[in-house]
């Protein structure tokens, strides 16, 4: 934007002379219309260039010229901001008010529709619209769950798979255990995620509801009904791609998160003489780590009991020791003498009934007979 009349005088030879390739736009004869001629063709020229009508290198830069102020009554004013617009293939604007100018950046703003777009990645310039997202817009749908309810002793854990290797992984599900929810994320960066099948199940294909993926955005994660997911392994394909024809592969970096049920719950064990409890080295997995319970959470003894993939030891003589070795293995799905839960203390309740005053169980016992003769 300028008054038309810039602050530098350019002559020939000078510093701001005029590059090759305009001497065809017809301002090209210094002098001609006085000390002015020289920057206006500089200025001129410089408009040609961007544009590149005339020159080697196609720039193809549209440019416009704005004047601001009583342009209008000035005649070189008007002849350079003219010429300008003129040679880069533009248009020509003036305004002497700030409401005028604001409206005309708008305008020309909105000529400007074209973008450029490679995948997901999106560059608008102009001819948009602000949009709103209110704080009480939601989507509503109806949904049958159609898993069945926990059952008594029943809790739920959270397992992730190891990270997938190709797209075609196979994902193992303990038999111990009941899916009730199940997803897959895929990391498609610039692509769209389009297809994914389970036990050749078909669960997700994007092309059902669009041929142009770019009219869509793109699901991070897809949820798997859970009757599809069997007990043992389960063959998963996941692909992406820019279009139903243009398969781009799939991340290395996904995997298959679930939500499963495990009966946590123990019947009532043996009888035992002694009831005090240890100090539990115990390894969880994936990932091979120990944490340490006081079981119960008030034992101060010295006893140390492990259950490790190393080491499994324990006082066989001891109720809560034989409670915890019990629960242990039933949390161990893969009997590897890792555990596939991590808990603390306060997570584990055991029900110890201690009883007085009763003759010893564990002999010898003294037997009185009497006989009458």
């Amino acid at each position: 934007m300028t008054d038309g009349r810039p602050y530098r005088d350019c002559s020939p030879g000078s510093d701001c002379q005029a590059p090759p390739g305009c001497s065809n736009q017809g301002f090209n004869t210094w002098g001609s219309l006085g000390s002015t001629s020289s920057y206006r063709y500089d200025s001129i020229c410089a408009s040609c260039r961007a544009n590149s009508a005339n020159t080697a290198t196609v720039n193809n830069v549209t440019v416009h010229s704005i004047g601001f102020g009583p342009v209008d009554t000035d005649l070189e004013a008007n002849q350079t901001l003219t010429g300008i617009a003129s040679c880069g293939n533009g248009s020509y604007y003036y305004s002497s008010n700030a409401s005028e100018l604001s409206e005309i950046y708008e305008s020309i703003a909105n000529e400007i529709s074209t973008f450029s777009k490679r995948a997901q990645t999106v560059e608008v310039l102009g001819n948009y619209q602000k949009s709103i997202l209110y704080h009480d817009s939601y989507i509503e749908m109806n949904y049958s769950h159609t898993i069945e309810s926990p059952k008594f002793g029943e809790i739920a854990i959270d397992f992730e798979s190891e990270k997938f290797e190709n797209c075609s992984p196979i994902v193992n599900i303990p038999s111990q255990v009941r899916v009730i929810e199940s997803k897959v994320t895929s990391y498609s960066s610039d692509y769209w995620t389009d297809i994914l099948r389970i036990n050749n199940n078909l669960v997700f294909n994007l092309s059902k509801y669009v041929i142009n993926y770019s009219l869509l955005g793109d699901p991070f994660t897809i949820s798997i009904p859970p009757e599809d997911i069997i007990s043992g392994s389960n063959a998963l394909y996941l692909k992406t791609g820019d279009s139903p024809a243009n398969n781009t592969g799939c991340s290395k970096n996904n995997s298959m998160i679930y939500t499963a049920l495990v009966d946590a719950s123990l019947s009532y064990g043996g009888v035992f003489p002694n009831a005090e409890g240890c100090k539990w080295n115990i390894e969880i997995e994936p990932g091979g780590m120990n944490m340490t319970n006081f079981i119960p959470q008030d034992y101060s003894g010295l006893k140390l009991c492990n259950y490790t993939n190393n080491t499994v030891g324990y006082d066989i003589n001891d109720a809560y020791d034989s409670a915890v070795i019990d629960l242990l293995n039933k949390l161990d799905f893969d009997d590897d003498h890792r555990i596939n839960v991590n808990f603390n203390d306060n997570d584990i309740i055991l029900a110890i009934s201690t009883v007085e005053h009763v003759p010893y169980m564990w002999g010898p016992t003294l037997v009185e007979i009497l006989i009458w003769q």
